[in-house]
């Protein structure tokens, strides 16, 4: 994996995969299409969400996303069949490109490759109980790790295990509905690992912070 200058249009040239942030307060870079490059039914759904960060946020997404998968396939955006998996999961029919996008406040995630990837990014929010969350969605292992970190540690703990969890998900395709059938290292001091997952896939995790309380994670097939 490699973070890429959004600046410029992401290409296959490297053979790797690419990610990178944007911001929302961000002008988008001039090799973004405007939104007339979108599906029907992508501006359908888009002036169905009637939340106006939502709205902007899906608007955005979907621009860059087209943008994107245009240039790595040397397409034309609005040619570009991107559909949705029984799971929600956005995918195209063409062999060897795969992709993946996040939001949060502030900041979409975006990923794309020749091999199957997650991305994920999350702000910390202080109403959040993770501890509630980390008994509900995490497996009993991560819980014995969580809960012997001081409580001043926790929250960054659950944001690195709940980013990790979710990048991995979405690189396989099951969603959430598998939370509790992967584990992952959650431990902020340590190197992100996946010790089990859903299937018979090999799975890398990297993570970090874009700043302090908004975590990201990638997920992509060793």
């Amino acid at each position: 994996m490699r973070w890429h200058d959004s600046t410029t249009a992401p290409t296959p040239d490297s053979g790797e995969a690419l990610v990178w942030l944007i911001r929302d307060a961000e002008t988008l870079p001039t090799w973004v299409c405007d939104i007339g490059c979108l599906s029907e039914y992508e501006q359908t759904r888009a002036a169905n969400i009637r939340h106006p960060l939502a709205h902007a946020q899906f608007l955005r997404g979907r621009i860059v996303l087209r943008s994107a998968l245009a240039h790595w396939l040397k397409r034309a955006p609005a040619e570009i069949a991107i559909r949705l998996t029984t799971d929600g999961k956005p995918v195209i029919e063409d062999i060897g490109v795969h992709f993946n996008m996040s939001h949060t406040a502030g900041f979409a995630l975006f990923g794309i490759g020749p091999r199957p990837l997650g991305v994920d990014v999350e702000t910390a929010d202080p109403k959040r109980d993770c501890d509630g969350l980390m008994r509900r969605y995490f497996l009993p292992a991560e819980q014995d790790l969580y809960f012997r970190l001081p409580p001043t540690r926790r929250p960054e703990a659950f944001l690195r295990g709940w980013t990790c969890k979710e990048a991995l998900l979405k690189a396989i395709g099951s969603g959430v509905r598998d939370l509790q059938n992967c584990r992952v290292n959650l431990n902020p001091d340590e190197p992100p690992a996946v010790f089990e997952s859903p299937g018979t896939g090999s799975w890398i995790l990297e993570a970090g912070v874009v700043e302090p309380g908004i975590a990201w994670a990638v997920a992509k097939a060793a």
